[in-house]
């Protein structure tokens, strides 16, 4: 029996802020820092185009939008790649 050993998955924890969650939906957003300083925000309009694993991240970051959250959430390097196409994509059609 041979076992195949799988890498961990590495983990990142980045600084969340949904307080501007609530905002008018053109205007809602979340705001992920990452532990190098950079920030990056995750508008809620965005999500009527986006495909259900960037929606999944969102909704992990953000958390109950209706509680107010500025914290600690870590996240995968993969969910952070999401992340970061979900904040810089500007083509939709």
């Amino acid at each position: 029996m041979t076992a195949t050993a799988q890498a961990p998955v590495k983990l990142v924890k980045i600084r969340v802020n949904n307080s501007r969650i609530m905002d008018r939906y053109e205007t809602a957003y979340i705001t992920l820092q990452s532990p190098t300083g950079r920030t990056i925000e995750l508008h809620k309009w965005k999500l009527r185009h986006a495909d259900a694993a960037a929606v999944k991240v969102f909704q992990k970051c953000c958390g109950d939008p209706m509680v107010r959250f500025i914290g600690d959430v870590e996240l995968t390097i993969e969910e952070m790649r999401i992340a970061h196409r979900l904040a810089h994509t500007t083509n939709f059609i």
